[in-house]
């Protein structure tokens, strides 16, 4: 059985004896010799209890890695703190929970949300909450989590096959993966003098949870691709694992599209 806690609850903090001062400390945990990624430390997966969250735990567990998962709801049956990204405080007692004296190995942020309506019809607090969660809750999150995460450790965030595409109904979503893409590379560049890699995979329409409502859509995009079937979350799984390898140690600001060959760049 997994456990969860609220980021919200500083009295598990207390209970465990954990660090009570209020901005995290820097861990810098040496490589071993001849290795390309650091082995020590915790993998955060965000939008854990999501399809393609999930999955991820599930095959980086069985690879060594000691993850926990962050989301708004809870995750069964994993090691989860109940957290919502866009309030930097509970991003920051998130870290507390997670984070022990091995600092962070990797980051796969796979949470987001989406939203599909025409720019005329749509009111401005919706497309800005998208925007909010999907890319301005980023940045603020790596910005509290790169002091603590380990040299030579992984990123891998999300962006999406809609960049490229610009689909009709879907501008908010779209113009924020836009800028999750683009905030990979600039930080590709920062982190690179640490060994840390940063990179993005865009999946196409894949069957998982945040999708439900827009399965109508699924015919139109089986048909635009090269390997014609639908997505599951396992075939996003493991061009994450392997960013998070040893074999990509040397692979840092690139974006790799796994939709089956819908969009050829």
């Amino acid at each position: 059985m997994g456990w969860h806690h609220s980021a919200r609850d500083g009295r598990l903090r207390a209970e465990r004896g954990l660090r009570s001062d209020r901005e995290p400390r820097a861990f810098v945990v040496p490589r071993l010799e001849g290795a390309g990624i650091v082995t020590a430390g915790v993998t955060i997966v965000t939008g854990a209890s999501g399809g393609i969250g999930r999955a991820t735990i599930e095959t980086l567990t069985t690879r060594g890695h000691r993850c926990v998962g962050w989301d708004r709801v809870p995750a069964p049956d994993m090691r989860s703190v109940l957290m919502d990204l866009t309030d930097p405080e509970q991003v920051r007692q998130a870290i507390r929970e997670s984070v022990d004296d091995a600092g962070v190995r990797a980051i796969v942020h796979c949470a987001g949300v989406v939203h599909f309506s025409g720019l005329a019809g749509t009111d401005p607090e919706v497309w800005q909450r998208v925007i909010q969660i999907n890319l301005v809750a980023t940045i603020g999150m790596f910005q509290q989590l790169i002091p603590v995460m380990n040299d030579g450790g992984r990123v891998v965030m999300f962006g999406s096959g809609t960049v490229p595409k610009g689909p009709a109904e879907m501008f908010g979503y779209t113009a924020s993966k836009a800028g999750v893409m683009g905030f990979a590379r600039s930080l590709a560049r920062e982190l690179g003098p640490r060994s840390i890699t940063v990179n993005v995979v865009s999946p196409g329409f894949t069957e998982t949870g945040m999708v439900q409502g827009f399965r109508h859509t699924e015919d139109a995009n089986v048909r635009s691709r090269a390997i014609q079937r639908s997505a599951r979350p396992e075939d996003v799984v493991g061009p994450v694992a392997f960013f998070l390898s040893e074999d990509a140690a040397f692979v840092t600001g690139q974006n790799l599209y796994v939709d089956g060959g819908s969009v050829m760049p």
